[in-house]
């Protein structure tokens, strides 16, 4: 019955989170409570049985010797043994809170230490993303001036596409004048050999009548 009501209690008020205790040291201390309320009401019943008893007989004699109870001896053998359970009971308590407050003193000093490493994993975090957000920057700042030379340079080289391209057409023209003129020259020359040969055959029949005249 101890055992159930104990249990009822832990599931009905949560004993355990509200003592911060696992479920196995609540049920050890109020079942602690609990034996110790009832050796209470048990030597509380005893005593009071004791009594009704004594003044239900009146005494004797102050010389006589009190009848000992067999059933009131049983209960008060009981009752000691009750009372050494409980105190054996209450040093097993004693020692799991001691153990528990020994645990929780060594979680705080780990909680302190992972703390004091989170911190600092939080401070390296910090300078990576600020040294992050630089080179990010310098990126930006590289990929603009990359952006801007890069149209420079293709304004440049369509430029430099579209003098090459009038050149070309110039100097194309050019060759075709110089091909025009030198079929022209040529044209000049062989009409000047025609020329000269006509004019060589005409002197031909002066120079052979000379003579003649001459005789």
């Amino acid at each position: 019955m101890g055992a159930l009501a104990t249990r009822l209690l832990i599931a009905r008020t949560d004993l355990p989170a509200a003592l911060g205790m696992p479920t196995l040291g609540a049920e050890v201390l109020a079942t602690a409570v609990a034996l110790g309320g009832a050796l209470t009401l048990l030597a509380a019943w005893a005593l009071v049985g004791r009594r009704r008893r004594r003044s239900d007989h009146p005494a004797e004699s102050p010389r006589a010797d009190p009848v000992p109870d067999p059933l009131l001896e049983a209960r008060l053998v009981e009752a000691h043994r009750l009372l050494a359970e409980r105190n054996e009971l209450l040093a097993f308590v004693r020692e799991v809170l001691q153990s528990r407050t020994a645990d929780l003193d060594r979680l705080r000093e780990e909680q302190s230490a992972v703390a004091g490493r989170l911190d600092e994993a939080r401070a390296v975090a910090e300078r990576w993303r600020g040294q992050h957000e630089r080179v990010v920057a310098g990126l930006q700042a590289e990929r603009a001036r990359f952006e801007v030379e890069r149209s420079r340079l293709s304004e440049a080289l369509m430029r430099s596409t579209r003098e090459t391209s009038q050149s070309a057409k110039e100097l194309i023209d050019a060759m075709r004048e110089v091909t025009r003129r030198t079929r022209e020259a040529d044209e000049l020359r062989a009409e000047a050999a025609h020329l000269r040969a006509e004019l060589e055959r005409l002197r031909s029949p002066q120079q052979s009548a000379r003579p003649l005249a001459d005789i």
